[in-house]
């Protein structure tokens, strides 16, 4: 029904309009100091208290800075408040003062961050840097350096979504960039020399979780299992993606036990392993290949390009070569 300017209907609406707009708000970072006023800590806290998916941004002058953080800021509000520090002209980023995580979203809140670099010390426990349980955005940032015993860079048990983001040099004994035990979704992000001791130098999928990755490169990571990615009773699609020079005993890219792989449009060269040079899997795994390029991998022992234990493949259209 067309509503005209002046019924009862369109004047709700404009009213609703105007509440709506009135609710979201922009707090401005002045301060590069841990707390205070004017502090990223502070005007993070303003925002959480105010109604409406409210956003903090950062003041030209801080530009280039870094904001060291003394204690992680936890965000516990479901208002689906958004970190946007795009517009500097020099990106700003982060450290800790000690052993701890920045940021940490617990289950129910909403977070964005963009525009942010982060830098590593070790964290005890999971998420060296973030470790999210809500939902959390990442668009446009970077982390590296940072180890933890589980997803040196990035823990998740929500749902976490990465766009255009880099991850390198981060290490964990699980997931040495991220370990997912939620939902995750990652498009054109890189993932380069990232290492784990068990699985998963770049990703570790957990049990019963989801992966996503679209247009994503991950190149010279290192693992136990997995060089890149290692699947654990989990399910994951992977289009248009890049795996080049990944390394680990068993699955020199990626290593999937008892789980299901759908890959697509996608490049695994150069990569190595005793098992599996580009691919290994084991138990009752299911790999789908379709319009993928395998070549120029290696195995010391079986499987130059895919090493198969109890598990089916599903080939369409591939190429698989020189390995």
């Amino acid at each position: 029904m067309r509503m005209s300017p002046t019924s009862p209907a369109a004047a709700f609406a404009a009213v609703l309009v105007l509440t709506i707009s009135a609710r979201a708000a922009t707090f401005t970072v002045t301060s590069a100091a841990d707390s205070g006023p004017g502090s990223l800590r502070q005007m993070l806290a303003e925002a959480a208290l105010a109604p409406g998916a409210d956003t903090v941004i950062m003041a030209p002058a801080l530009s280039g800075s870094k904001i060291t953080l003394l204690s992680p800021i936890i965000f516990d509000g479901a208002g689906g408040d958004t970190l946007d520090a795009t517009a500097l002209p020099a990106r700003i980023s982060f450290d800790t003062g000690g052993p701890h995580r920045c940021f940490s979203v617990c289950g129910g809140a909403n977070l964005t961050l963009a525009g942010i670099s982060i830098f590593g010390k070790n964290a005890p426990g999971s998420g060296g840097r973030i470790a999210n349980q809500g939902t959390l955005a990442l668009t446009n940032c970077s982390i590296s350096g940072s180890s933890a015993v589980e997803g040196g860079a990035v823990s998740n048990q929500g749902t976490l979504t990465l766009t255009n983001c880099e991850f390198s040099g981060n290490s964990a004994a699980r997931g040495g960039a991220v370990y997912n035990g939620g939902n995750l979704t990652a498009l054109d992000c890189l993932f380069s020399r990232n290492a784990a001791e068990a699985g998963g130098g770049a990703i570790h999928n957990g049990e019963g979780s989801r992966l996503m990755l679209s247009r994503c490169t991950l190149s010279e990571n290192t693992a136990g299992s997995g060089g890149a990615v290692s699947l654990d009773e989990t399910g994951a699609i992977i289009e248009s993606c890049s795996f080049t020079g990944n390394s680990a005993p068993s699955g020199g890219a990626i290593h999937e036990s008892d789980s299901s792989l759908v890959m697509r449009n996608c490049t695994l060269a150069g990569n190595a392993a005793d098992s599996g040079g580009a691919i290994g899997t084991n138990n009752e795994g299911v790999l789908e290949l379709t319009h993928c390029t395998l070549s120029e991998n290696s195995a010391a022992l079986k499987g130059g390009a895919v090493s198969l234990d109890e598990g089916e493949l599903k080939l369409t259209n591939s190429i698989v070569g020189a390995n």
